[in-house]
């Protein structure tokens, strides 16, 4: 009989399979399995909390002076299929689709899941796209690839360049302050008012797994690229996520943060992962400088940054009590993406988590290509390599393809495989034969022997 009364581990223990190929090429993947059943749709997420705890904190902003807007998962269902509604009116599809050009808010969280949840490819720029005049042929180029129906900037004002040529290429234009004065727009308020929403539920029961659910570009000039996530890359990245993070699924995860939601290694992730495990995103940066509220601040349950955040909230937690027990007071788990924190700062961490909590906080570190839209591995076990990317998530596969002596690093995703957008339909991305994307990277195991240790990363190819 299994025991009941232990709490439920936080971390899966390090596994792989591995497979050798004769040359020398070697096949990985995880021996755990994806939960069952999958999530059906980004979508399935918000009913579920919605009808389960209406009641519970979805989303709050900080909004300055100590004080919060927020949204209940019961709110934002209640919300949702007007907004729905009013985006099939508008006969907005993946030939017209959603844009939304600034940060993180609670009416971009709404506008985004309302699009995903009838088919409407819900695309996010950058603001620096839409604010910096030297990249206005960059917008024009997006613009361009994609012709969008609406587009959406909380605070119209310091969009109003950006928003004249949206207006200019056919877009709705709507905001939730500050209306431009350079072109009409739609108040925000006007969207949540609906009293049908028939046509809303027939297209959230016609979504497939592979309908677009999201579309981020990145990159600039030449190199701009409008990557594309359908509604299983999403789901199936998140379900892989918690079979390896159980405790996301026992605890709901409080997380601090405001990581760009176009970025799908980050805000995505830190977006998504909230919305799958019924938990709640308080979008703020924590330890912001100067903010007399860091000490009354929500203290996460999950700290989700990046290494140089990461690096320059260190000594301030090791200088400041307050911020420091703020910080640690319900933190069970430090999730760095993109690069994993180095001896001296894996010391530093444990210091202070053995000061504050006498005991140990998971610290792993997750890696994505940006043009696969999902984490790719990974490193959720305690390592003493540099550059360990850790392991591949559940359903998935990493390929270190052997080139001489080296090995380079492929990828293959949950999903229809990673593309781009170009005019009203999403191209396949080049693989290889077998379906992996090459992220050009330079591999090798930490210890051949152990290859459970994990997948170091050392260099780049030049091509």
């Amino acid at each position: 009989m299994a025991d009941t009364t232990s709490p439920p581990p936080k971390l899966r223990r390090p596994a792989v399979d591995i497979k050798r190929l004769e040359n020398g090429t070697l096949i990985m993947r995880s021996p755990y399995e994806l939960p069952e059943p999958p999530s059906a749709n980004v979508g399935a997420w918000l009913r579920r909390w919605a009808a389960e705890d209406p009641e519970r904190l979805f989303i709050s902003k900080y909004a300055g002076d100590g004080q919060w807007f927020s949204l209940s998962y019961g709110d934002a269902y209640k919300h949702l299929q007007p907004i729905a509604q009013n985006l099939l009116k508008r006969k907005l599809s993946a030939e017209r689709p959603l844009m939304i050009l600034s940060k993180n808010g609670i009416e971009n969280a709404l506008l985004q899941l309302a699009a995903m949840d009838v088919g409407i490819p819900a695309i996010h720029l950058s603001s620096s796209m839409s604010l910096d005049p030297a990249r206005k042929d960059d917008l024009a180029r997006v613009l361009g690839q994609t012709s969008p129906g609406l587009v959406f900037a909380a605070d119209g004002e310091p969009f109003a360049d950006a928003l004249g040529m949206a207006h200019a290429a056919g877009a709705e234009i709507v905001v939730d302050a500050e209306p431009p004065s350079n072109v009409p727009a739609t108040p925000f308020h006007k969207l949540i008012k609906s009293w049908r929403t028939g046509a809303a539920k027939k297209a959230y029961d016609k979504l497939t797994p592979e309908t677009i659910a999201k579309i981020s570009y990145m990159g600039d000039g030449a190199a701009l690229t409008g990557v594309v996530a359908s509604q299983q890359t999403l789901c199936a990245n998140q379900d892989a996520l918690a079979a390896l993070i159980p405790f996301l699924t026992q605890r709901p995860p409080i997380v601090v943060d405001d990581a760009p939601w176009y970025l799908s290694g980050t805000g995505g992730l830190v977006f998504f992962m909230v919305l799958r495990n019924g938990g709640t995103l308080y979008i703020d940066r924590f330890g912001e400088e100067n903010r007399v509220e860091d000490f009354t601040s929500p203290s996460p349950t999950v700290h989700v940054t990046d290494l140089p955040a990461l690096s320059s909230l260190i000594p301030r937690l090791e200088e400041d009590k307050l911020l420091r027990s703020g910080f640690f007071r319900q933190v069970e788990l430090i999730w760095v993406v993109g690069a994993t924190p180095d001896a001296n700062l894996r010391a530093r961490l444990r210091r202070m988590t053995q000061m504050e909590k006498r005991a140990e906080i998971p610290v792993i570190t997750s890696f994505s290509s940006g043009k696969t839209m999902t984490v790719n591995s990974l490193m959720y076990f305690d390592t003493e390599a540099d550059e360990n990317i850790g392991l591949p998530l559940p359903g998935s596969y990493l390929k270190m393809a052997a080139r001489g002596d080296l090995f380079e690093l492929r990828v293959k995703t949950h999903g229809p495989g990673p593309r781009q957008w170009q005019k009203y339909q999403a191209q396949p991305l080049t693989t290889d034969d077998e379906g992996y994307f090459t992220t050009g990277d330079i591999v090798t195991l930490v210890d051949e022997m152990l290859p459970f240790k994990g997948v170091v990363r050392v260099g780049r190819f030049d091509s």
